[in-house]
């Protein structure tokens, strides 16, 4: 079987997103070719300049299915013509829509939320990665909930100590993590910018590490150095970096936010907070007192949210069509 994955290549930091190019190669490993096309340009006349081009990638390459993830590239694949099954991975912005620096639904966003329910009709399967993204979706019986696994050979433990050596990092401080896009609004970075500034004025040893954008590589070893990972979204659906951090046992304190809430209800270390500077703070510095790692990779395996497991399933989609 032959797989296109079809995203957006627009970023300066990486020509394929992380999770998405993860997710190709664990299903290579498990012997299914897939290629990428990563779409250049942005906005919708950007991204309709692609479809010429992805046609003759399609046709020379021979493909059975086109997964194409998010919106704007299920568009494209759509467009080609070339009669392929598609499989569209809304991932959440473009079911739920983008929002400002106050949480509130931005008005350009309503495009992509209406090309997402005109779109639904015209593919083949559509997979989304946590219960309340399926609340977005009216064809029920094409819908998949599919969260994105974690691959556990990559994401595994390492000494403390040795990586805050390798990353220059104190061995003695204690390290709040934040792996978000400051820059992005729906990453609601000023929860935890004043959430911090209140710990600050309690404790001065304990910092904050913001090293977005970083490689997958890197952020294994940011996760392993650090002593909690700082969630704060807005909006989300199965956040990657949240499993990531359970299966380096680095403990979460989190908003309830997609699918957070059963991500780490199970754990005894992790916290679900509120979007409140003050109580955010507080729970961050419990955590920091208990002083321990987590049981979140046990309770990924236990969830089925090893990557082979979730590239699996993947197959199964993919063979159903």
């Amino acid at each position: 079987m032959k797989v296109l994955f079809v995203s957006s290549g627009n970023s300066s930091k990486f020509e394929i997103a992380p999770f998405i190019k993860a997710q190709g190669e664990d299903l290579r490993e498990l012997g299914l070719e897939v290629d990428f096309f990563p779409i250049k340009g942005k906005g919708i006349r950007g991204y309709l300049k692609n479809i010429k081009p992805l046609r003759k990638k399609i046709k020379k390459g021979n493909y059975d299915i086109i997964h194409a993830h998010f919106v704007l590239s299920a568009w494209v694949a759509l467009l080609t013509f070339t009669g392929r099954k598609i499989v569209a991975s809304f991932m959440g912005s473009d079911t739920y829509g983008d929002v400002d620096l106050q949480g509130k639904r931005i008005k350009s966003s309503y495009i992509n939320i209406i090309l997402a329910k005109l779109i639904q009709p015209f593919v083949s399967k559509i997979i989304v990665k946590s219960k309340n993204l399926e609340d977005y979706i009216y064809q029920k019986s094409k819908c998949i909930i599919l969260p994105n696994g974690v691959n556990l050979e990559k994401f595994k433990i390492y000494k403390r100590d040795e990586v805050r050596t390798e990353l220059g990092l104190n061995l003695n401080k204690k390290y709040i993590l934040f792996l978000g896009d400051k820059s992005n609004p729906r990453k609601n970075f000023k929860l935890l910018k004043d959430a911090y500034d209140l710990i600050r004025k309690e404790n001065e040893s304990i910092e904050l590490l913001t090293p977005f954008p970083v490689t997958h590589e890197m952020v294994v070893k940011y996760m392993n150095a650090a002593d909690v990972l700082a969630f704060t979204s807005f909006l989300e659906g199965s956040p990657n970096v949240v499993k990531e951090a359970m299966a380096c046992n680095l403990p979460v304190v989190t908003v309830d936010v997609g699918d957070t809430r059963w991500l780490v209800e199970k754990s005894t270390i992790d916290v679900i907070s509120t979007k409140q500077p003050t109580q955010f703070a507080d729970d961050l510095l419990s955590v920091l007192r208990i002083n321990c790692r987590s049981e979140g990779r046990n309770i990924l395996i236990k969830l089925g949210l090893e990557s082979k497991f979730a590239s699996n399933k993947l197959i199964e989609i993919y063979k159903s069509i």
